[in-house]
Parts: C-alpha cells; sequence; structure tokens
C-alpha cells in the first residue's frame, strides 16, 4: 500500500484505488500509480493498494466450497487498515471512496454486495459495473482448454462469492 497526502491535512476525505487487474496484469504496476498529484491539488489522501491477480488471486475449481477469491479479500483488508489507520495520516474514515477502473471496477463492484459496506461511503467505478459477465472470473481451467463459452455468469459469481458477502 501506498499513502499520499497534502502537506497538512486533517479529516480529509479519502480516495482508496486499486488498479486495473486482467489476469495477464502484474500487480507490479502498483509502483506506477503516484496519487500525490490528487493529494495535493485535491487534499485529499490517496491510498493505492497491491491485490493478488490470475491465478495467484482468483484461481477456482469445481468445487462447491468457496474459493478463490484472495484477490477480493487483499482488497477487503485493504479497506479494513484504511478504517483502522487513516486517521493517523489525517483522513477521515468516514469519507472513504472506493475508486478504480476498468478490470479493477469490476473487482471492487463487488465490495457494494458484502453484508457490511460500511468500508467505504462512495465508490467511483470507471468503465464497467457488475450487471457485465466479468472477464477476470473466467474459470482459468476453460480458459485453458478453450472453452470460454462456459465462462460463469453474473449471478453464478455472485454464488461463488457468497463467502466474501458472508465475511
Amino acid at each position: 500500500m501506498q499513502t499520499f497526502t497534502a502537506c497538512s491535512v486533517r479529516n480529509a476525505p479519502v480516495m482508496v484505488f486499486f488498479h486495473n487487474s486482467p489476469s495477464d496484469y502484474s500487480s507490479k504496476v502498483q509502483a506506477m500509480v503516484d496519487g500525490s498529484y490528487l493529494a495535493a491539488v485535491g487534499d485529499i489522501i490517496v491510498v493505492t493498494a497491491s491485490y493478488r491477480v490470475g491465478i495467484f488471486g482468483f484461481l477456482t475449481t469445481d468445487s462447491v466450497l468457496p474459493s478463490g477469491n484472495w484477490g477480493l479479500l487483499d482488497q477487503a483488508a485493504a479497506l479494513e487498515w484504511v478504517q483502522r489507520n487513516i486517521a493517523g495520516f489525517g483522513g477521515d474514515p468516514s469519507k472513504v471512496t472506493l475508486a478504480a477502473e476498468r478490470g479493477g471496477a469490476d473487482i471492487a463492484s463487488l465490495h457494494a454486495l458484502r453484508a457490511d459496506t460500511n468500508l467505504f461511503r462512495r465508490a467511483a467505478l470507471m468503465v464497467r459495473a457488475i450487471q457485465i459477465p466479468l472477464r477476470t472470473y473466467i474459470h482459468p481451467v476453460l480458459r485453458k482448454c478453450g472453452k470460454a463459452e462456459e465462462m460463469p455468469t453474473v449471478s453464478s459469481l455472485l454464488n461463488d462469492v457468497s463467502y466474501f458477502h458472508s465475511t
């Protein structure tokens, strides 16, 4: 995680940004996301957070047991960290906005389904929405076997993330 602040902020709004993450995209891009300019001109705190991607973040099996949501759980852990610690940086934990773009927005939009949505107050999700089938969640085995037409739909994904929804 990286935290960017203006020189002296108190009770500042906070933007937590999750990068785009198609399965072939490396989370090393996190180092290239610089929130210092936005923090300085917007008098806000910008937090950028990495999360596991590809098979390390979203590999799943045909099992009925919940699995494969590690990237999603990483994002939740980052949001929980912000709630616990952002006041120490001058931020207001009640003014957290979740921001993400492209594939990151696909994944981050699932946080709105959580039973406890008190981890953020607003969301700025750019490009897609949860109603669009999530390319990042195509079952890796089906993709490898050339059976992408059997990719999961949003309703089946919601069943897959029911474990996450209850935590």
